[in-house]
């Protein structure tokens, strides 16, 4: 069969197949072909670089040809390293700017804006400068990368979740997560997605149903909430969710689509392209697939989609990937996401194929593919004169962080070249550095005055101490940290389980000398209450998991208290005496005026008994309490020192109880019992030494702590002193303010 055209030219070949090599072959044979290579010798005659790979063989099989010597010019080199996507688009867009601002007769056609990573397109196009007169985008936006994929995805997620969980409820979180999905807003008004979410946190839903989130919602009878109720509707058949995808893309044609085209509206046309392909190979299916095969499918095909962007290829900044700089020359080049992961793009080659395989039959393997990179990236530079060469400094897990070899080799090989490295430093102030003060205006101190007023608690004085700015975000200011879904039973709930469950077992027994008889009806009461408690806040979750090992837990604490219970009415009956609860949660305050300024100290008193006719404040712990906490050698140390939070806690009980009796003569001791060391009974305060005795608190012990509540007072209502962050940074672990300040 005789050629179509008398003559074939290729051109800026590299890479061949087998096919391609035999068609040429052909064509050579028959003298109708010539070859025209773009190579420069700086990479062809240099056999450790792997840019010229393709080349040499070529050369080898069809003869030389005189390649360029253009790296022999001298070029403008910068490397610059930035942190993450946000960073690299930040210097590009500066590098940009700054070429348009500094060279009057710049012209943007002459410059080339190369992503190695398509994932930075968006951000990128974010971050392009006032200045740049216009652009032209020639390359594809995979669909992975645009919004209403992750919307997609979310929902497939949310029904498989569903179905894992085989309770025919959506788990909370995907449910949440989908509620602030921006694509679904947009046909979902945010007034019903965050009343259902707040429902969710108000109810404490860990898994909701369909019918409950309709009560939930007030909007049952409103358009939007068909179209939510229809997302959340069954998934069974592929046939029937696919049918669902469409009518959410006819919802958002809806919103998205108008007159002018815009990227959504192209993005909009290619799902629903892949749904209808889908469904097409579905009608030819006999087997039902699940949802999960189903997902899995779907993305296959949409990896294969990619949005298109056309523009004018003669005007504008050239944005571009690696592979679309084939056979273009630029005097500009800003070339993005240069990371060995990146450029070239590493061993990551979805094959079944060994590599040994592959080797031994001549199939192109992870070298093959790294030289076909490496060829594009050098061949880029040769006739460039400005080259700007960003890479990601931050590492995320196994990838990233490293700057590519092919920098390396530029900077080891070109000396005669200008090659600059830099790093993105940026200007922004450190909230470390930044701090924050609180004057006491007149507007705050009658805030305060109300608060000092309606009740001061040794837990507010206690992070007074700790911090006061925290307190006045607290106390004074009263900003509420944000309610969450409580998944597992967390430390306050459990604490206040325990006090709950022991307080309403003891109260039968009060003012009466406990026998062991009663300490078992008193354990197995409180089993019940502590049960009842935890199936009203988790329901049939408490059976499983976490939450059942947190509810044996608090099993073993009051079995623990029990025991420990038994062990000293044992000790006191040695000793004939008794031990006699006097009261259970016990609230009780008193006025303390300070310079004109009444504060009302409260507080809530685990338990109060007596041992032998000796009164005990008890202050239940359900974590660790070490026995140097509750030893002090100076009452100031209560107010100075935060590692003795708990002995000045413990002091303002005892100081309340004291200020209750209508004697001044009694004497009486206090401590905490901690349920995570209960083998030592109550660990008492004690003054001076850790082997010191416990103290004995009495009309004068209560007066010198009285002074340092005073000397506390005084400190917080004077105008003076501003409302500032603490010192002690490890502080701000565990704040609820810590993202204001931003030091941890």
């Amino acid at each position: 069969k005789e050629l179509l055209a008398s003559e074939y030219w290729f051109v800026g070949l590299n890479a061949l197949t087998n096919t391609e090599k035999k068609i040429v072959d052909f064509l050579l044979q028959k003298e109708k072909a010539k070859l025209f290579w773009d190579a420069d010798s700086y990479y062809v005659n240099n056999p450790k670089n792997e840019a010229g790979l393709f080349l040499r063989q070529h050369f080898d099989k069809w003869g030389k040809e005189e390649c360029s010597k253009l790296y022999e010019n001298k070029k403008n080199i910068q490397v610059i390293g930035a942190a993450r996507s946000l960073g690299q688009c930040k210097i590009a867009g500066h590098v940009l700017e700054y070429l348009i601002d500094n060279n009057p007769e710049h012209k943007s056609q002459e410059t080339a804006l190369v992503l190695a990573d398509e994932q930075l397109l968006f951000p990128m196009l974010n971050n392009l400068p006032e200045n740049l007169d216009s652009v032209n985008i020639t390359m594809g936006m995979p669909l992975s990368t645009a919004p209403l994929f992750s919307l997609v995805d979310l929902l497939f997620k949310t029904h498989i979740q569903k179905e894992f969980f085989k309770k025919d409820k959506f788990y909370f979180k995907d449910l949440q997560k989908l509620f602030r999905n921006p694509y679904l807003n947009k046909i979902v008004s945010t007034e019903i997605t965050q009343t259902l979410n707040n429902t969710l946190v108000k109810k404490n839903a860990v898994f909701v149903s369909l019918e409950e989130l309709k009560k939930f919602a007030k909007f049952s009878a409103t358009a939007e909430w068909k179209i939510l109720e229809n997302l959340l509707s069954e998934w069974k058949h592929p046939m029937r969710v696919l049918e669902i995808i469409q009518q959410l893309f006819d919802s958002l044609k809806d919103k998205l689509v108008n007159e002018k085209a815009t990227i959504d509206a192209e993005i909009l046309f290619v799902f629903r392209k892949s749904v209808k392909i889908l469904e097409n190979h579905l009608e030819l299916l006999y087997d039902e697939i699940d949802l999960k095969t189903l997902k899995v499918i779907f993305f296959q095909l949409l990896g294969k989609e990619s949005t298109p962007f056309r523009g004018e290829p003669l005007n504008g900044l050239q944005m571009m990937g690696v592979l679309e700089t084939r056979t273009l020359d630029f005097k500009n080049v800003i070339l993005m996401s240069v990371n060995e992961d990146k450029l070239p793009a590493g061993k990551s080659v979805n094959s079944f194929i060994p590599y040994i395989l592959k080797r031994h039959f001549k199939m192109p393997t992870h070298k093959e593919k790294d030289a076909v990179f490496a060829y594009h990236f050098y061949r880029l530079l040769q006739r460039a004169e400005n080259v700007y060469l960003i890479y990601n400094t931050q590492s995320d897990g196994l990838s990233g962080g490293e700057k590519s070899r092919f920098i390396t080799q530029l900077q080891n090989q070109l000396k005669h070249s200008i090659i600059e490295e830099k790093f993105l430093e940026l200007d922004t102030p450190s909230a470390v550095d930044t701090e924050i003060t609180i004057h006491k205006s007149e507007d705050v101190m009658n805030r305060l005055e109300q608060w000092a007023n309606k009740g001061v608690s040794p837990t507010a004085l206690n992070l007074y101490t700790n911090c006061s700015l925290q307190f006045y975000f607290k106390y004074i200011a009263k900003i509420k940290d944000s309610k969450e879904i409580k998944e597992y039973v967390e430390t306050d709930v459990l604490g206040n389980f325990i006090h709950y469950s022991l307080e309403k077992s003891y109260e039968k027994f009060k003012d009466q000398p406990l026998t062991n008889e009663m300490l078992v009806e008193i354990e197995e009461t409180s089993l019940e209450i502590l049960k009842s408690k935890f199936v009203a806040e988790f329901g049939q979750r408490l059976y499983n998991g976490k939450n059942y090992l947190i509810w044996q837990v608090a099993n073993q604490m009051i079995h623990d208290f029990i025991k420990q219970e038994n062990k000293l009415i044992a000790q006191q009956l040695k000793k004939k005496q008794s031990v006699v609860v006097k009261g259970l949660e016990r609230q009780i305050n008193f006025d303390l005026d300070c310079n004109g300024m009444l504060f009302r100290l409260n507080g809530n008193v685990d338990r109060i008994d007596e041992i032998g006719g000796q009164t005990r404040i008890l202050d239940y712990k359900t974590g660790l309490v070490k026995t140097e906490e509750l030893v002090f050698a100076d009452f100031k140390d209560l107010k100075d020192k935060k590692s003795k939070s708990k002995a000045f806690q413990l002091m303002v009980y005892a100081y309340l109880h004291f200020k209750n009796q209508k004697s001044g003569d009694v004497v009486f001791t206090a401590g905490n019992m901690s349920f995570k060391n209960m083998k030592n009974g109550m660990l008492p305060i004690r003054f001076g030494k850790s082997n010191s005795p416990e103290l004995e608190i009495d009309s004068q012990v209560i007066q010198q702590f009285e002074d340092v509540l005073i000397e506390l007072f005084k400190e917080i209502k004077d105008e003076s002193r501003d409302f500032t962050q603490t010192e002690e940074v490890s502080r701000c672990t565990y704040c609820d303010f810590k993202a204001v300040c931003g030091r941890v």
